[in-house]
C-alpha cells in the first residue's frame, strides 16, 4: 500500500513538467519540421556544412534578422558555428512559433463563436471601418471642385 502511495505523490509532483515538456516538444516539433524543409527544397543548392545562413533566414526570416543581420559580428561565415545566437536564434523561433498557435486559435475561437451566434440567430459582431478621407467630429469636408475645406456644420 505504501508504495501505492508513494507512486502517485511522485507522479502528481512529476505531471507538471511532463506537460510543460510536451508543449516544448510541440513547439520544437513545428520549426524543426519547417527546417528540414528549407534544407530540402529553399536551401538545397547548397552544401550542407554552409547553408546554415540559409536555413536559418527560411526558417523564420524576423529571427534571422534580429540574431544574425542585426547583430555586431554580422551573419554567420560559411561554415561558422556561433552556439550563443544559435541558442538566441532558436528561442526566438520558438517564441514566434508559440505566437503563431496562439494567434491562430484566437482566430478559431472566434470563428467559433461567430457560427454560434449565426446559429442562435444573433447578430454577428462587426468591425468598424474608420475612414481617414473625412473628419465628421471636426465637420469639414474638401470642396469637390477646388479641394478646399469647407465648413459642413453652416
Amino acid at each position: 500500500m505504501n508504495y501505492l502511495v508513494f507512486f502517485f505523490i511522485i507522479n502528481l509532483l512529476l505531471a507538471p513538467t511532463t506537460f510543460a515538456k510536451s508543449k516544448r516538444h510541440r513547439v520544437d516539433q513545428t520549426w524543426k519540421s519547417q527546417k528540414k524543409n528549407c534544407e530540402k527544397e529553399t536551401c538545397s543548392h547548397l552544401q550542407t556544412d554552409v547553408n546554415d545562413n540559409c536555413v536559418n533566414e527560411c526558417v523564420d526570416p524576423l529571427c534571422y534578422d534580429d540574431i544574425y543581420t542585426q547583430h555586431e559580428r554580422g551573419p554567420l561565415e560559411d561554415g561558422e558555428i556561433d552556439a550563443d545566437r544559435y541558442r538566441m536564434f532558436i528561442n526566438c523561433v520558438r517564441k514566434s512559433v508559440r505566437e503563431r498557435r496562439q494567434l491562430k486559435e484566437k482566430q478559431r475561437r472566434k470563428e467559433k463563436e461567430e457560427r454560434k451566434a449565426k446559429a442562435a440567430g444573433k447578430p454577428v459582431p462587426v468591425e468598424v471601418v474608420v475612414r481617414e478621407e473625412l473628419d465628421l467630429d471636426a465637420g469639414v469636408d474638401l470642396d469637390e471642385e477646388d479641394g478646399e475645406p469647407m465648413d459642413l456644420m453652416s
